[in-house]
Parts: C-alpha cells; sequence; structure tokens
C-alpha cells in the first residue's frame, strides 16, 4: 500500500486544519467520492478483561484500513502512501490500565494516509493532495472503553460536539473551541476499540457535490472511513 515512511511529516501548527481550494470556476472536475466498500476481513483485536489492553498488545493503524478500501472512498486517488508513527492516548486515573497507556507510548497507534487526484481546471491538468490519519485511542474491555467513550465526550461539552453518521459504530464529531478549525475529528467507538478519522487536509481539490466543502470531507471522506474501519472490528 505505498511507500511506507519511518518518520511523520508536520501537517501544520494546527493539526486539524483542511484547505480546499480551486475547481469551482469553467472547465473544473469535481473529484469524485464514493460509498464504503469494507472487505470483510476480522482484525483481530487483544482484549484484557475488566481494563486497558496493555499497548504493547494493540494493532497497528495501518491495518485498519487497506488501499482498496480507500480508494472505494476516493476512487480517483493516486500515489497512495501510507506510514506509522506513535500516538500517545491519555487516560485519567479511575480508567483500570490507563496508567501503563499513560507511561508507553503507542508505536504504530497512528497511521496517515496520503495522496495525490489529477484535477483538471480550464482544460489543463493539476495535482491534487489529501491526506488525513487514523488513530488508535484505546484498546480493551468493550465495557471500559463504552464508558471512555461517552465520558471524553461529556468532557467536551455541547458546543465542541457535533452529530454525525456513522453506521456500525458510536460516533461523534469533535469540533474543539470556537476558534479551531471547522472540520473536526470524527470519533468513534466500536466494542473493545476506540478510534478516531482525524487530522484532514485537501488542496486543490473541490469534492462533487453542493455542501459546504468542510461538511463534505466529514461527510463523504471521513464517515465513510470510520464506517469501513468499523466494519472490519469485533463487536466485543
Amino acid at each position: 500500500m505505498g511507500k511506507a515512511r519511518p518518520t511523520a511529516i508536520r501537517i501544520g501548527a494546527a493539526t486539524t486544519a483542511v484547505a480546499l481550494s480551486a475547481g469551482c470556476g469553467i472547465g473544473a472536475v469535481d473529484t469524485e467520492t464514493g460509498p464504503p466498500r469494507p472487505d470483510g476481513r476480522e482484525i483481530r483485536i487483544t482484549v484484557t478483561t475488566g481494563r486497558i489492553t496493555p499497548p504493547t498488545r494493540w494493532p497497528d493503524a495501518c491495518s485498519l484500513l487497506t488501499e482498496d478500501e480507500l480508494l472505494a472512498v476516493l476512487p480517483s486517488a493516486e500515489d497512495v502512501e501510507t506510514w506509522p508513527v506513535t500516538e500517545n492516548p491519555f487516560y485519567s486515573s479511575s480508567v483500570p490500565g490507563g496508567k501503563a497507556v499513560n507511561e508507553q507510548p503507542v508505536r504504530n497507534g497512528r497511521c496517515i494516509y496520503k495522496m495525490e487526484f489529477p484535477v483538471y481546471y480550464n482544460n489543463a491538468r493539476i495535482t491534487g493532495t489529501g491526506e488525513f490519519s487514523i488513530a488508535l485511542k484505546g484498546v480493551g474491555d468493550p465495557r471500559v472503553t463504552a464508558r471512555v467513550h461517552a465520558d471524553r465526550k461529556a468532557s467536551l461539552g455541547a458546543s465542541q460536539v457535533g452529530e454525525i453518521g456513522v453506521d456500525g459504530a458510536d460516533c461523534y464529531l469533535e469540533t474543539g473551541p470556537g476558534n479551531a478549525p471547522r472540520i473536526g475529528f470524527v470519533v468513534c467507538r466500536k466494542g473493545p476499540v476506540l478510534f478516531s478519522i482525524e487530522r484532514a487536509g485537501f488542496r486543490k481539490v473541490d469534492l462533487e457535490g453542493d455542501e459546504d466543502l468542510d461538511e463534505a470531507v466529514r461527510e463523504r471522506v471521513l464517515a465513510p472511513v470510520a464506517e469501513t474501519v468499523a466494519a472490519d472490528l469485533p463487536d466485543g
């Protein structure tokens, strides 16, 4: 699935930022999106009863979404590259097993996906780019991950939480404070796994359709990716 890289690129000071630009003039061709098509494989998850699983036993975040699954959502993507990086989830002291996660960064806990798009504008081809991350936020007993997910959502407050539909998972949109980038993170739980689809950025790309561009990315890229990931995860 593309060339692996040993370290992550810096995605800017505001890591949630997204900018979609160019392509609405005469002769523009929008970038196609499609419905999720999970491949039906089962991602094996190690569950520790009553607590968060030690981080050394979490799966590689890049195993959560294959290139074929990504291309179902973004069919015109080219030169897809992925590479895993370290993630640093944090848990309150009341979460069983959370202390071990706080003390030990999760290797391969985040996967960066980067791609290019052929974009045609006024009969000239230019190259658009896109990227997002899938981040593991927790693996463990489903009763524990359910509580963590609910507590984190409640702690944000109504002003920083939005609704987003993701079939097969319990998800919400984390929008951040009022001056944060508008696109937000899609934060999900499916059984024993907490994960998010985040840090989306697109350049020189328009998504087909009539939605606001940020809304289009949320609803037609991040949510379908989250649904694809959820379909391959166990219920409990």
